[in-house]
């Protein structure tokens, strides 16, 4: 062949395989989008068994409390998980910073929200001193 048809042949094959390879594309992509539409337009029937019925999606109570401390970052949301948790009062004081005695008032005001232990019972008295509430112990 002269050298002149060989770099013509070589850009007529190269050019051919271009014009194939984007009508191939073109056609593939044609055939997964109307396979796509097809598909989507029949109702996939899932069978029922017992084990389906009895699975629930239900959030777990922990990922509850870690995502509210992530919003909440204070020393209160702190201490209810930790209480929650089934934490001793000595425990989370070797945890926590701060004095002892606050600790202590706000772990027992994390058990009365969260309902592990009753308010206090108090007893309300009007007297000549004016209206008052006397703690009263068990």
């Amino acid at each position: 062949m002269p050298p002149d048809k060989t770099v013509d042949t070589v850009l007529m094959i190269i050019a051919g395989g271009l014009l194939v390879m984007g009508l191939g594309s073109f056609a593939l992509g044609w055939i997964v989008r109307t396979y796509d539409r097809l598909r989507a337009s029949v109702p996939v029937r899932v069978a029922q068994t017992p084990q389906t019925d009895r699975q629930t999606d239900y959030v777990s109570e922990a990922d509850l409390w870690l995502d509210r401390l992530e919003v909440d970052r204070t020393k209160t949301a702190l201490i209810e998980l930790l209480v929650y948790s089934g934490w001793e009062v000595g425990q989370i004081r070797g945890v926590l910073k701060g004095d002892n005695g606050a600790i202590g008032t706000e772990i027992e005001a994390a058990k009365i929200r969260l309902g592990m232990t009753e308010p206090p019972r108090t007893l309300r008295v009007k007297d000549d001193h004016g209206e008052r509430l006397i703690p009263m112990n068990n």
